[in-house]
């Protein structure tokens, strides 16, 4: 089996599964909202690649009647995506009959299919044989870019619903949202090969496109057998990052900043070794839950990590320019109440223990002078 026949029969196999996948949705007994949306965008993505699959080895030609079957599917996956998007987001507004007119855009692509379908075989292959020469812009060609903008307006609308799930500390400690990024990177890269196979006219690209999207359907038909329970921890890390943004929406971080700033480096509040995520908060005018929620995003750090932070570089500075002091007498004085407790912070920040620091100090120092 050469390249070709491996990459026709990858390709076919998921268009089957497409189709499976989008009866599988609507042959379900619980109908719910995710369920419909779920079938009409695997339905749509089947009659993508069933018309598509066969352009790169001109196999259309074969199978004429394939031709433009996709295009009022096209302007359906955008606004599917999005309704997907706004249930994951908020259930309740996907009810929305407001959501019916982003279909619109579905019937006049429609009615040019029935044209093209009612046309004759001649006039068919004609338009086919225009994809691969471009002697003239058709009412197909015009149609499927038009659908393409279309669909990049909904893929920018979907992402920006999703955007606060692609930080560093959630695409680490979220799987949900790390599966999400790689979805969401796979449709971009498909959209962005999808413009330039029209904008180019090269068939090395409509291949790379077909493969892209044949990937998407493949990943996430695995995907839902290896994480059944997907779209659950989604929607749970969603309503998360958004109740704790909700904590922080009327606040003045700016002057919040400027604030902690004060009680950390001209008052030193660290040093108070009975200090507390309350404590300090009381201090801010906040309670606990819009403390911690704000130096998770704003910082990266929790409680602790930041008090020690700043223990650990004043008991730097001090080991450095205070050569009279103590070891102990260092870590009662930045906040620490046991040598043990200093010891272990001190080692895991550095590297080293409060006293071999000293030392390298006091080496650095002679070498400096000699």
């Amino acid at each position: 089996m050469n390249l070709n026949s491996l990459i026709h029969f990858y390709e076919s196999g998921a268009t089957f599964l497409a189709l499976v996948i989008a009866l599988g949705y609507s042959l379900s007994k619980e109908k719910q909202p995710l369920k419909s949306i779920l079938s009409f965008l695997y339905l749509s993505l089947f009659f993508l690649l069933l018309s598509t699959s066969v352009l790169p080895d001109r196999r259309i030609y074969s199978y004429p009647f394939l031709f433009s079957l996709h295009l009022p599917f096209l302007f359906a996956i955008g606004p599917l995506l999005y309704l997907l998007s706004i249930y994951l987001a908020d259930k309740e507004k996907v009810n929305s009959k407001v959501h019916l007119f982003y279909f619109l855009p579905m019937l006049p692509a429609t009615l040019v299919l029935i044209y093209i379908q009612m046309s004759s075989e001649a006039y068919k292959l004609q338009l086919i044989d225009n994809i691969y020469t471009r002697e003239q812009v058709t009412p197909a060609a015009l149609v499927l870019f038009l659908s393409l903008v279309y669909l990049g307006f909904f893929l920018v609308r979907s992402l920006y619903l999703f955007y606060f799930l692609f930080t560093k500390n959630l695409l680490r400690n979220e799987e949900s949202a790390r599966i999400l990024f790689t979805v969401v990177l796979i449709s971009f890269f498909t959209w962005s090969f999808s413009i330039l196979s029209i904008l180019t006219n090269h068939l090395l690209l409509v291949q790379i496109n077909v493969l892209l999207l044949s990937t998407l359907v493949v990943f996430s038909f695995f995907l839902q057998f290896k994480y059944p329970n997907f779209l659950k921890d989604l929607d749970d890390v969603v309503r998360k990052e958004k109740y704790k943004r909700t904590l922080l929406s009327h606040l003045d971080l700016e002057d919040l900043e400027m604030k902690l700033k004060k009680l950390l480096e001209e008052e030193k509040i660290y040093r108070d070794d009975e200090i507390s995520l309350q404590s300090l908060a009381i201090e801010l005018n906040l309670n606990p839950h819009q403390l911690s929620e704000y130096l998770n995003q704003n910082l990266g750090l929790n409680f602790f990590s930041l008090i020690h932070k700043h223990r650990i570089q004043e008991a730097k500075d001090l080991l450095s320019s205070d050569p009279d002091s103590t070891i102990l007498s260092i870590a009662y004085r930045v906040g620490f109440n046991s040598k043990s407790s200093f010891h272990t912070a001190f080692l895991k920040d550095t590297g080293m223990s409060p006293s071999e620091f000293r030392k390298k100090v006091r080496i650095d120092k002679y070498k400096r002078k000699n």
